[in-house]
């Protein structure tokens, strides 16, 4: 952050001061916000006793991250790798009773099963399995590692320190992780082994900053309707749960291309943008913005956005840079031209005068910081140069960058970004239908292939989420209302089944019945699920197939509905 705010003093962007009177809201460049994200253990209110034979905390066994607080307790039943995978004709429940026990999983998948990568994603996490025990009442998961150098230590406290790379919520229920010494003691038991303890977590407040300034002459500035051109500052530290290197648990993710690159790239694009106001080239007000917590939900834009309308600034437009590093034959995607009728032109005139080959479409929903900005009824362009077997990976690094190409973008973006402040007509507002393009892209590095998924057209809200639940604060509210845990909505694409079901701002998901075993036929014993956070919503989501009828339990200004929804497709692209 700090060296962020040098970089944006010496590209000639200036602090925002008492130009939109932030106040204290922006001191300097510094947005400041505060979220919850990781987890401490509390060792002093953690134990564990296994047929009453206390065990040593951190060598034994050690919550992980995503554990629910409170009592664990129930005999120990061995249930393999846990995997339910009717396709293979696994199910590792078959026949076990688990209702009221703690289930011992096995880390990974066995070998050979011959799966893609995209099943070994799901039927190797270990979040999908706990979520697998608690749909089926299971008071508690043990995991272990079968595999390793039996002379090393063990390292049971890897989650709870991985766990700053990503916004807190727990699976439901008491989850641990134990030694291979203590898991082979436990099966090799002549009858089953009792547990009984209680697992204490502290939940983390971080502040972190958005850093933010201006451009243009302060009346330009003064009618409030700023360009944005902004990119995430965050990435993922050491992992986490959104790490895509299976292999390593903990290990310094760069982020070279995603997205130290995008925010290069925004300061070059100010260089260019300085020399145009200075040679009276363009008389428009630029707004620069580095955001944080992008990886952990579109924490740090969400917040931004709720700041520019506390203040009645509504941006002619937002120009997002989001992995623009490794330009190839000076070919970029320019997502969200659906959001706008007059893109398809400003952007062929621009790319065409830059000898760049723009790809333009998609719509103004995606996992990136544009996303907040058009639900908020801003255009939006997304530029990105590609999707590579590097994203999410600790070899995302700097020598596979292409400089030169991120200068060609930022020249690009300026260019752009003049067009539209200099407009005597604004850009006009679309609101699109459809799925989120940059999620799709982006999904393909680890999901791979095409294909078609459910789709229901939710648009879940991170940025108000908490470790005890959404804090939701409806249009009028003076303080937020606490709601159940769950999943917050911003909203509903349109004409999406969500949307036509009656799905809104402010609802939170919290359950979803599937009365279909499969499409068009009925199930004997419709499915309840209960969504505690927006995991437990992914992997129910994953069950469902096009064509389901499901219900939805929505908490919606104090009052529980159930809404009747008939889920749709949803293809992928190529």
């Amino acid at each position: 952050e700090d060296y962020t705010s040098e970089q944006f003093k010496k590209a000639g962007i200036r602090e925002m001061g008492s130009t939109f009177g932030f106040g204290e809201q922006i001191k300097g460049y510094e947005h400041e916000i505060e979220f919850v994200r990781g987890v401490e253990l509390n060792e002093a209110d953690t134990s564990l006793k296994a047929d009453w034979r206390q065990l040593k905390l951190k060598d034994e066994y050690a919550p992980l991250a995503f554990s629910s607080q409170g009592a664990i307790a129930g005999k120990v039943v061995d249930l393999g790798y846990g995997i339910v995978a009717p396709e293979l004709g696994i199910d590792d429940y078959e026949g076990k009773t688990v209702k009221g026990r703690v289930v011992l999983i096995r880390r990974r998948i066995p070998g050979g099963l011959g799966i893609t990568p995209a099943q070994e994603a799901t039927y190797a996490d270990i979040r999908y399995k706990a979520f697998l025990a608690r749909e089926r009442g299971a008071s508690g998961v043990a995991f272990w590692e079968p595999e390793g150098d039996e002379k090393k230590p063990e390292d049971l406290t890897a989650s709870i320190r991985a766990s700053d790379s990503v916004v807190s919520s727990d699976a439901g229920l008491p989850a641990i992780t134990v030694s291979r010494k203590i898991a082979r003691e436990w099966l090799a038991a002549p009858k089953s082994v009792s547990l009984s303890g209680k697992i204490a977590l502290d939940n983390k407040k971080i502040s972190a900053s958005n850093i933010a300034g201006i451009m243009g002459s302060d009346a330009a500035c003064r009618e409030r309707s700023p360009v944005v051109i902004g990119a995430h500052l965050d990435h993922l530290g050491y992992g986490g749960e959104s790490s895509l290197d299976s292999s390593i648990l903990r290990g310094v993710h760069p982020g070279a291309d995603d997205n130290a690159s995008g925010v290069a790239s925004i300061i070059e694009s100010a260089r260019f943008i300085g020399k145009a106001l200075a040679e009276k080239k363009t008389n428009g007000c630029f707004l620069f913005a580095a955001f944080t917590a992008e990886e952990s939900g579109l924490i740090g834009s969400s917040r931004f956005v709720d700041l520019l309308r506390s203040k009645k600034i509504h941006p002619k437009a937002m120009l997002n840079l989001d992995m623009v590093g490794r330009l190839t034959a000076n070919t970029l995607t320019l997502l969200g031209g659906a959001t706008a009728p007059e893109w398809k032109k400003i952007v062929k005139r621009n790319c065409d005068s830059h000898s760049l080959t723009c790809n333009l479409g998609g719509d103004g929903y995606g996992a990136s910081d544009f996303m907040p900005f058009y639900i908020a009824r801003t255009p939006v362009l997304h530029f990105f140069t590609g999707a590579h077997a590097d994203y999410h990976r600790t070899s995302d690094t700097s020598d596979k960058l292409n400089p030169v190409g991120g200068v060609q973008i930022a020249e690009l973006v300026a260019s752009v970004a003049t067009d539209v402040a200099d407009r005597k007509v604004a850009v006009t507002y679309t609101k699109q239908t459809g799925t989120g393009t940059m999620a799709t892209i982006q999904s393909r590095s680890r999901l791979g292939g095409k294909g078609f998924g459910a789709y229901l057209g939710t648009i879940p809200n991170s940025a108000g989420m908490t470790a005890g639940g959404p804090q939701v604060k409806p249009l009028g509210s003076v303080r937020p209302i606490d709601a159940p845990k769950g999943v917050l909505l911003s909203g509903a694409r349109e004409k999406s089944p969500a949307a036509e079901a009656g799905l809104r701002e402010n609802d939170v998901i919290t359950g979803m019945t599937v009365l279909d075993q499969e499409p068009g036929f009925a199930a004997v014993t419709p499915k309840v699920s209960q969504v505690q956070t927006l995991q437990d919503y992914t992997m129910v989501l994953q069950t469902l197939k096009p064509g389901m009828r499901i219900k939805m339990r929505i908490w919606r200004k104090g009052e529980t509905i159930e809404v009747p929804v008939t889920v749709g497709r949803k293809a992928t692209k190529e």
